[in-house]
């Protein structure tokens, strides 16, 4: 599992607005319940990464993967 290891990565960071209308597109496209898809009323924020490059460290005591 990588959940909570540490990583290097090159490339870039960005933050991004998911619109209302875009975030209710995408909950259609996933099977969204219409209660669901309505319960969507603001924008979201949200961090992106673009990586070139990703370098997972070895923790000390673990095998490589």
């Amino acid at each position: 599992k990588m959940v909570g290891q540490n990583v290097i990565f090159q490339g870039t960071a960005k933050f991004e607005t998911i619109t209302v209308a875009d975030q209710k597109h995408f909950a259609e496209d996933g099977g969204e319940s219409k209660e669901v898809i309505d319960a969507i009323k603001e924008d979201k924020n949200e961090l992106s990464f673009e990586a070139i490059g990703v370098l997972v460290p070895q923790a000390e005591g673990k095998k490589a993967i």
